[in-house]
């Protein structure tokens, strides 16, 4: 019989807010030494967060503004096939929920809770449903596409399990999103120019300032294909 267990300082638990063995688990309290090494913020500091709703009756039309749901998350991107459209009127009523490029989208509820995608510059107007966290960055110093990378890496997956594992209910709230944390990286030589994967974002030839330098540390295999031309 294989056990895995974790010895923890007092000072670790994070109060009364979790006390189930999950919480703690080898792999989570090695992402929180990880992070330690780097000046962090809470995304709740860099970035604003706003759920979306969906159209009384889910009635939506053939022609308006795309509609984003979770179901259209595809390899980290929005897979444009699948997209509804809602009415103009809708759309206008709910501006604070309307997506830019840019903004990073995290599905937030059930089976496909933690995904999540960023929107292409191709996609000018659209608006999301109330399954998806949209979560606009704010603060200049923040690449919004190196936050999506930190998101899709083992470091920033492992805080989205930790927060919902051991939860009687699978969902991700606006506090909770706030409360994950990304590192602030200085650029002073470690900041280099790479492209994206164009055919995805529909950017070919467009250069992108990306911090990669967390990811070349730690993962420099898993990166190796999304960092270069």
């Amino acid at each position: 019989l294989n056990m895995v267990f974790s010895i923890i300082k007092r000072s670790q638990l994070e109060g009364a807010k979790r006390l189930d063995a999950e919480y703690y688990q080898p792999e989570y309290l090695q992402n929180d030494e990880m992070l330690s090494r780097f000046e962090i913020n809470k995304i709740g500091e860099i970035a604003d967060v706003v759920f979306g709703t969906t159209p009384k009756g889910a009635s939506f039309v053939e022609n308006g503004v795309p509609f984003i749901r979770s179901q259209n998350f595809e390899n980290s991107l929005i897979n444009f096939p699948e997209v509804v459209y809602c009415l103009n009127d809708f759309h206008k009523n709910n501006l604070k929920s309307e997506v830019n490029p840019g903004d990073i989208l995290f599905a937030a509820v059930g089976a496909i809770i933690g995904e999540l995608a960023i929107i292409q510059p191709s996609l000018t107007q659209a608006n999301i449903n109330q399954n998806i966290g949209k979560i606009r960055i704010v603060d200049s110093d923040y690449n919004p596409y190196f936050i999506w990378l930190f998101f899709i890496s083992k470091i920033g997956q492992r805080q989205i399990s930790r927060l919902t594992t051991g939860n009687a209910q699978s969902y991700l709230n606006t506090e909770q999103i706030k409360s994950f944390t990304v590192p602030k990286i200085a650029d002073g030589g470690l900041s280099k120019k790479y492209y994206l994967p164009q055919k995805g974002l529909n950017m070919i030839g467009k250069k992108i300032n990306i911090i990669v330098y967390l990811f070349m540390y730690f993962y420099p295999m898993e990166y190796s294909l999304m960092l270069t031309s």
